[in-house]
């Protein structure tokens, strides 16, 4: 059974994506720079009311969602997902409206993204296995650790400078079955387009291999150790988000 965020915190997460313009909220670091200085979030307790959601600032929201995915992936039954292979992670990377084959009304990295899960993802994978969907820059140093299988290969440098030149949106993907890693690789495709099936998110879209758009681990255990990275990116997007 898929562990469940509770249904306030789905409140949050639903929040957190909206900003004073009504537009869906991805995390940009310049964005921050116009928030009121020395605001204080508010209590990190499970029982907010709407009132209190409605006055929050984008920042603040952001900073409690943060809490809330990190104590969900914390949660034993969580952990047990993910050993068991019931859990995978998914990365959609920056820039994937530079692909071929898509629509000329998207035009930014939020709304290639949303195209992404909408026209591939959700389709084949009902919303509710979809249980976190989070964007955030990538620093160089956190995507060699993602991509450190690849350290010292020819392409290794652009594929770095690729997925952090903006906004990453990561997903975690839920499957009873146990076979969630298998799931998402073949809504993904091939790694290399050319091979991929038509119908795949790369199969349709990619550019190229070094463009591939999106990610996704390819074992349990590297599923696993992913998730893991995930965590250190969460946390040090919170630290910056207390700094500002």
């Amino acid at each position: 059974m898929s562990p469940e965020i509770p249904p306030q915190s789905t409140e949050i997460f639903r929040r957190s994506r909206i900003n004073e313009h009504g537009h869906t909220y991805y995390a940009y670091r310049h964005w921050l720079t116009d928030e009121e200085a020395g605001r204080e979030a508010l209590s990190r307790s499970p029982e907010f009311r709407r009132e209190d959601l409605e006055e929050m600032t984008v920042q603040e929201l952001e900073l409690v969602e943060i809490d809330i995915i990190r104590d969900f992936l914390k949660r034993p039954d969580t952990q047990e997902a993910i050993e068991q292979g019931r859990m995978t992670l998914g990365i959609i990377k920056p820039a994937v409206n530079e692909g071929v084959n898509f629509p000329k009304n998207i035009h930014s990295d939020h709304h290639s993204a949303r195209y992404i899960v909408e026209r591939f993802i959700e389709p084949a994978w009902i919303p509710e296995g979809i249980l976190v969907q989070f964007a955030v820059p990538l620093s160089p140093e956190q995507a060699q650790k993602l991509y450190v299988e690849h350290q010292g290969k020819k392409f290794f440098e652009d594929l770095i400078d690729y997925i952090s030149s903006g906004p990453v949106t990561f997903l975690l993907l839920y499957d009873e079955s146990g076979r969630a890693v298998e799931r998402w690789r073949h809504i993904m495709g091939a790694t290399d387009p050319k091979q991929a099936d038509f119908e795949s998110i790369r199969g349709t879209h990619a550019p190229s291999l070094e463009h591939n758009l999106v990610h996704g681990s390819d074992s349990r255990e590297s599923a696993a150790q992913e998730i893991g990275l995930f965590v250190e990116i969460l946390e040090d997007w919170h630290d910056f988000l207390q700094s500002k």
